[in-house]
């Protein structure tokens, strides 16, 4: 019986492989080890326009600076207004709907929001200045806040239904040294911590302190059965597999090759990444090999590698099931890599939503895809 388990597991493995991809077991944890090749090189993705906003329209609410647009189950859309503070509610057949929220140190009022996110039909609100959390239904009444004393790194994810995956920032002090410590944090849909599943920490002399704030920026995405959360490397491509239990249960891997940062690029990241009183450290000379994690409406995993940009064209590795397919540029997308680069691409209820940070004025653009 024993020889016939194994000999079972041996034809299960050597029918998983291919030339350019193969499924392994490793202490009870599958790995899907990709090569460089994809798949599928005629695999593609077509995008179909939806919906436009156009900011500095009165027909829209007069919204300045777009940020974070989500759409809930009802084909609804929010808006946050990043200079006045207020959340813009749109619906895909009848356009602009109404506005609420708004600058201010009141009940449901922001100081500067920094994510905002919907579980279980109700909409929440990170207020990042004010480290609190404020609570709307959908139709934008105030439900009540409460006080976040997390330091959250932007893009956060409902996961199975009944929790929240959040980066948080974390940093300590005492008279030599500076401890520096970000991890993936998985909380109850009250904010009450479960669990962290990656961390990263190190500690600093005041006297040579300098931080390289993407040496801390984990990238992850989540469906409703599993979670993934990429590996912070210049060289290791590789996306952790999460069950709804929060155990470990899979790998990505996918061959990578180093990408260089020019000096045009580190200057901008010194810039986006400037902190009051601190030195950048920014002089790896490499790039992040993961970029940003995205899953679609089909259960693809879009993948923004480390890339030669040329014009600001970026292209997406997707995997499916594990195995790499192809990679995917497309005309609708040009845009800067950097820690951004989740809030110009995000993926809600059906559509793909893309924030235009080079039309002018800013354009919020919905789009459809197709699953060929």
């Amino acid at each position: 019986m024993k020889n016939l388990t194994l000999l079972l597991l041996t034809l299960m493995l050597l029918g998983c492989s291919s030339k350019n991809y193969e499924k392994i077991i490793s202490d009870n944890i599958i790995i899907h080890k990709n090569k460089r090749i994809p798949s599928n090189k005629d695999y593609s993705i077509n995008l179909e326009e939806k919906f436009v906003i156009n900011a500095m329209d009165s027909t829209n609410g007069n919204i300045s600076i777009p940020f974070c647009p989500i759409f809930d189950n009802y084909e609804n859309l929010y808006i946050v207004d990043s200079k006045t503070q207020k959340i813009h509610k749109f619906n895909l057949q009848k356009g602009y709907l109404k506005s609420f929220g708004g600058r201010g140190q009141g009940p449901g009022e922001f100081g500067l929001i920094s994510y905002q996110m919907i579980l279980n039909d109700t909409l929440f609100v990170f207020d990042r200045n004010q480290r609190k959390i404020n609570k709307f239904s959908l139709d934008g009444t105030f439900l009540y806040q409460k006080q976040d004393r997390d330091q959250r790194m932007g893009k956060m994810a409902a996961f199975s239904n009944k929790y929240i995956i959040s980066p948080k920032f974390i940093p300590s002090y005492d008279e030599k040294r500076c401890h520096i410590k970000s991890e993936v944090v998985v909380e109850s849909n009250k904010f009450h911590k479960v669990k962290s599943l990656l961390k990263k920490e190190n500690s600093y002399f005041w006297s040579s302190f300098s931080l390289n704030i993407l040496d801390y920026a984990f990238h992850f995405c989540a469906s409703r059965d599993k979670l993934y959360i990429g590996k912070i490397s210049s060289s290791d491509y590789t996306i952790n597999v999460y069950d709804k239990n929060l155990i470990k249960t899979e790998e990505i891997r996918k061959g990578y090759i180093r990408k260089k940062i020019d000096d045009k690029t580190r200057k901008r990241l010194a810039t986006v990444f400037s902190i009051e009183g601190v030195k950048n450290n920014l002089s790896s000379k490499y790039q992040k090999a993961i970029n940003g994690i995205w899953i679609d409406k089909f259960e693809r995993i879009w993948v923004l590698p480390g890339q030669e940009q040329q014009n600001n064209e970026v292209y997406f590795d997707i995997f499916k099931d594990g195995i790499y397919l192809n990679s995917v540029k497309f005309k609708e997308l040009k845009f800067e890599v950097d820690h951004n680069s989740s809030a110009i691409l995000i993926f809600s209820g059906k559509y793909l939503i893309i924030t235009d940070p080079n039309s002018i004025p800013v354009q919020i653009k919905v789009y459809d895809y197709d699953n060929k």
